[in-house]
C-alpha cells in the first residue's frame, strides 16, 4: 500500500499530487507511523482522498500538541524507553544527539547506541530523560515510577 502524503493543518482541501480541489475527507483511526513511532494510533485523523488521481493525504491537526501529548505519554510509561521513543522525545524537545549526550553526561555515540537499540539506557538515565522531557514540555514533574530490572 502506498504511504499517504502528509498535509499539515491550515492548508486548503487541494490535492498535493494533481492540484485538484475534488478531495473527499473522512475521519478514522490511523497508525501514525509518520511521527517515527510504530505504536501510535490516532483516533479521528482526517484522511483525504482525491477523486481525480486517487492520492491519499493525511491531515495532522495541531501537530505540536499531538507530539507533546505523545512525548508526555511516553515519559509517563512505566517501562524503559525504546530507541525510537528516545529519538522521538529528543527531537520533540528540539535537542540534537550531542545536546542529549551533554545533558546526560554521556558520549554522543552512547546516544546513537540508545536510539538504534544497540544499548539500553540505564534505569536512572531513562528516568532522568523522562523528567527532562516532562519539564521541557512545561508540565509538573510526575514521571512513571522506576521499574526494577
Amino acid at each position: 500500500m502506498e504511504q499517504p502524503k502528509l498535509i499539515w493543518s491550515g492548508t486548503k482541501r487541494k490535492c498535493r499530487e494533481c492540484g485538484e480541489i475534488a478531495v473527499a475527507a473522512r475521519r478514522k483511526e490511523h497508525p501514525y507511523i509518520e511521527c517515527g513511532l510504530q505504536t501510535v494510533l490516532v483516533k479521528g485523523m482526517e484522511i483525504r482522498a482525491c477523486s481525480a488521481c486517487k492520492a491519499r493525504q493525511i491531515v495532522v491537526q495541531r501537530v505540536l500538541e499531538l507530539h507533546q501529548t505523545i512525548a508526555l505519554a511516553l515519559a509517563r510509561k512505566p517501562s524503559r524507553l525504546a530507541g525510537d521513543e528516545i529519538r522521538f522525545m529528543r527531537k520533540h524537545i528540539d535537542w540534537s544527539g550531542k545536546d542529549l549526550a551533554r545533558h546526560m553526561g554521556v558520549a554522543h555515540e552512547t546516544v546513537s547506541r540508545w536510539e538504534h537499540q544497540r544499548e539500553f539506557m540505564s534505569a536512572m538515565a531513562d528516568r532522568l530523560f523522562k523528567l527532562i522531557v516532562v519539564l521541557k514540555c512545561g508540565q509538573t514533574a510526575d514521571v512513571a515510577p522506576a521499574v526494577q530490572t
